[in-house]
C-alpha cells in the first residue's frame, strides 16, 4: 500500500502513484500536489488540512522515505524534520545539486551548504 490519506467518513483512500483515471493506461499519476478534479482540483496537501481527512495508517508507522518527506512538506513551511533527519521543497524537483561542507579544525562539520540554482 502506497502512502496516502483517507476519508475518515466513507473511508476512500487517495495514495501517491495512484492514476488520476484508473481506467486510462496513459493517466498521470498522484503526488501530493497534483490537482484532483473529483475533489474540485484540490491536492492532496490541500485535502488533508480539511478535517474529513487523515493520513493513511501506512503514513504514520512505517514510511521513512520520500513520503516522509511529503507530509512534512505539506504542513505549511515546505520544510521540517522527519525521523531520519531534515527536508525541503525548493521548487526545482527532481536532481542533483553540489553540497559543500565546512569543518572546524576537529573535523567536525560546522556548515552544510547546497546551491539549488546558479
Amino acid at each position: 500500500m502506497n502512502t496516502g490519506i483517507k476519508h475518515t467518513v466513507t473511508g476512500e483512500i487517495i495514495s501517491v502513484w495512484d492514476k488520476l483515471d484508473p481506467d486510462d493506461e496513459l493517466s498521470d499519476i498522484i503526488a501530493w500536489d497534483t490537482k484532483i478534479p473529483k475533489y474540485n482540483n484540490l491536492t492532496m496537501i490541500d485535502l488533508i488540512k480539511l478535517d474529513e481527512w487523515d493520513y493513511t495508517e501506512y503514513f504514520h508507522n512505517n514510511d521513512f522515505g520520500y513520503s516522509e518527506c511529503c507530509r512534512v512538506n505539506s504542513l505549511g513551511n515546505n520544510c521540517g524534520r522527519t525521523r531520519g533527519g531534515f527536508t525541503f521543497n525548493i521548487g526545482f524537483g527532481d536532481g542533483s545539486y553540489p553540497v559543500y561542507v565546512r569543518k572546524n579544525n576537529d573535523g567536525e562539520i560546522m556548515e552544510i551548504r547546497i546551491i539549488f540554482d546558479e
